[in-house]
């Protein structure tokens, strides 16, 4: 703690000193040639004339801070759109997954359905019946358009809302 007290004296004390020196007097005279000079320090041998220099900040620290903000607040919308973009990819991903397996199971199904002429199924209550030819061909068409929506969509936006209804 001591230590980082004399480190902020020595770098208060070491900028006091660069802006005394930035704010020291200019001196312009001209040679027997005509040329122009400028030093810290007056020439012995004929007059100058003193030179004030003024210093003006490139920008005050409002400003700087103004457009630290903005980089700091760009960098975290870039952060949190990477993220969200990732989170998506993850979430399609899975709804891919998802749909391979539903679909693999609607062309097995389907493949049951055709293969057999009598089907029997059994109800939530354990009752076995056994399926009329309408009856059929109804869970074949509907078979066939579980196929048609998972195995062939249309587009991503049709498949998100299907994964939703479900």
């Amino acid at each position: 703690m001591i230590l980082v007290t004399k480190i902020k004296i020595m770098v208060m004390i070491s900028c006091c000193f660069t802006i005394s020196q930035a704010l020291a007097a200019i001196y312009q005279w001209r040679d027997e040639n005509g040329q122009v000079h400028f030093s810290q320090l007056p020439p012995t041998d004929t007059t100058a004339t003193e030179i004030s220099p003024s210093i003006a900040p490139s920008s005050s620290a409002a400003q700087e801070k103004i457009k630290i903000d903005k980089l700091i607040k760009s960098q975290q919308e870039a952060e949190e759109k990477a993220k969200t973009d990732q989170e998506k990819t993850l979430e399609q991903e899975k709804t891919d997954k998802l749909r391979a397996v539903n679909c693999d199971r609607a062309k097995k199904h389907l493949e049951e359905m055709e293969g057999w002429v009598r089907i029997r199924l059994e109800d939530a209550s354990g009752r076995v019946t056994q399926l009329t030819p309408e009856q059929r061909q109804a869970e074949i068409d509907k078979t066939k358009a579980a196929v048609q929506e998972y195995c062939f969509p249309k587009n991503k936006t049709n498949r998100a809302k299907t994964e939703e209804a479900r």
